[in-house]
């Protein structure tokens, strides 16, 4: 399998393009284009550059409404209620997060619901704007209108692949970060296994028998292979997070997103029909509000601290904290650029070429191929 590692800066500026082409305002296109490196740089290819292809086509065929803010149905100082209107999902759900801050900094808490979002992307970046500001956060996200995770037990498509962010501030950007679907693995992943023609490393999926598979074509069916795969087209289902022996527990998450993400917000559910569109319901909290005597910081850091030192079960690999990761991706993607399968980069590249970005440009988004 053929990979090619993309210049973060150059593959930012290109996604820009193509998304103004497409209709996005310029701003707009930054934003979400800085969303899909950003998650490539964090190590998290599900949520990045290869999904430009899909929302290319959501912004052709109104998945994505272009050139839409959001809008508060509700502003009680603390409390706000957003309706995105199917708008780029990264771009709306940033221009109100970054409201949300200015609430809980002001009155010491805030809580954000934003309903019909297009794609939002990497929940964790949402955290991590929180963190950035000294917040505490807590995030549920549903899917709406997106069946692809069976219930523990089950093998029917009934839930979305529904992700939860909790993020934690720390000085210097050493921020606690945990972001992760209540899916076994999100769909994204399954994605990128598909465009590197390969199965995933362990069984994520059932098939209406019950049968476990590692194969994306139990989700995608005859369209595995496409430039943008259906995944509604397969029998199969992804399995909850635990799999089939600690499935429960991603299960009940799961359903908690759908309720408190999706129909508290006014979002609805998996289930529901209709384009599919994200939820999401954020908590911001401003901790020196709660700590009396200063030393939440200092507390964290020592618990954090202790945690990295405990024995490691191999030699050499330490334990980690969530967020650790996603700094150690940034630091070796910024400097070796980031990986993407070779045939996702030449759907890419006849994006690239629509939108009129110059052909050198395009080739200098390469850093190096390998495989």
């Amino acid at each position: 399998m053929t990979t090619v590692h993309l210049d973060p800066g150059a593959a930012q500026r290109l996604a820009q393009a193509v998304f103004v082409h497409k209709g996005l305002g310029p701003d707009e296109a930054r934003v979400v284009a800085a969303h899909l490196v950003g998650a490539n740089l964090a190590g998290h290819d599900s949520h990045g550059f290869v999904r430009l292809v899909r929302y290319a086509r959501w912004i052709d065929d109104g998945t994505i409404v272009p050139r839409t803010d959001g809008t508060a149905l509700m502003d009680c100082d603390t409390m706000l209620l957003v309706d995105a209107a199917h708008g780029a999902g990264q771009w709306v759900c940033e221009r109100w997060i970054d409201e949300a801050v200015q609430r809980a900094r002001r009155h010491g808490l805030a809580l954000l619901a934003v309903r019909r979002a297009a794609h939002i992307g990497r929940v964790g970046r949402y955290a991590e704007m929180a963190a950035d500001a000294g917040l505490v956060s807590m995030h549920w996200v549903n899917v709406a209108g997106s069946r692809l995770v069976a219930p523990f037990g089950g093998t029917e498509r009934m839930l979305s692949t529904a992700p939860i962010a909790v993020g934690v501030p720390q000085p210097g950007g050493d921020h606690v970060l945990l972001d992760f679907a209540t899916s076994l693995v999100a769909e994204g992943k399954l994605l990128v296994a598909a465009k590197k023609r390969q199965a995933m490393a362990f069984e994520a999926l059932v098939g209406p028998a019950g049968e476990v598979s590692c194969d994306p074509a139990l989700l995608y069916g005859d369209t595995v292979h496409d430039e943008a795969p259906n995944n509604r087209a397969g029998p199969g289902a992804i399995l909850p997070l635990g799999g089939l022996f600690g499935g429960h527990k991603g299960y009940g998450l799961a359903v908690m997103c759908e309720l408190l993400g999706g129909l508290l917000t006014g979002t609805g559910v998996s289930l529901d029909a209709g384009r599919v569109r994200n939820g999401m319901l954020s908590i911001l909290i401003d901790p020196t509000r709660l700590d009396a005597d200063g030393t939440f910081a200092a507390q964290v850091a020592g618990f954090v601290q202790r945690l990295r030192a405990s024995h490691p079960m191999t030699a050499g690999q330490p334990v980690m904290v969530a967020g650790d990761p996603e700094r150690r991706a940034r630091i070796e993607r910024n400097r070796d650029g980031f990986p993407m399968p070779a045939t996702a980069w030449r759907e890419i590249q006849a994006l690239a070429r629509q939108a009129g970005v110059p052909a050198a440009d395009v080739q200098a988004t390469v850093t190096r191929t390998t495989g």
